[in-house]
C-alpha cells in the first residue's frame, strides 16, 4: 500500500465505520457517548485509579500456609479475599518469606 493510498484510507475511516454500524456489521461499545455529529467522543479517564494495597507480610504467609495445606487457588483467594489473579503472586511472596525465616533459623 501507497503513503497515498493509506492518506485517503485514513480520511475516509469515520465514514466506513459509520457504514460498518448502519449495516450492521460493526458495533460500538454499550454505552458509548456520541457527539452532537453522531461521532463518538471517547472517554478518556484523566486520573488513574489508584487501589488500596492489602498484600501485607501476614497475608502473604497466609495464602502461603493455605497452598501448603492443600487448598486450590480459588479456595486461598476467597480465604484471604483477593482476587484470583493475586492469589499466585501472593503465595509466591509468602513462601519467599517463609524460605528466608528458614535461612535465619539455619545461618549462625
Amino acid at each position: 500500500m501507497t503513503v497515498t493510498n493509506t492518506t485517503k484510507l485514513l480520511s475516509e475511516a469515520p465514514y466506513l465505520v459509520k457504514i460498518g454500524v448502519q449495516r450492521g456489521w460493526l458495533s460500538y461499545p454499550k454505552g458509548m457517548a456520541f457527539k452532537a455529529d453522531g461521532t463518538p467522543d471517547p472517554v478518556m479517564q484523566d486520573e488513574p485509579e489508584v487501589t488500596e494495597q492489602r498484600h501485607t507480610p501476614d497475608l502473604a504467609r497466609k495464602a502461603y500456609d493455605l497452598r501448603d495445606r492443600g487448598l486450590s487457588l480459588n479456595d486461598v483467594a476467597t480465604a484471604c479475599q483477593v482476587p484470583r489473579g493475586s492469589v499466585v503472586y501472593l503465595i509466591t511472596k509468602g513462601h519467599e518469606l517463609y524460605l528466608a525465616s528458614q535461612r535465619k533459623d539455619i545461618e549462625p
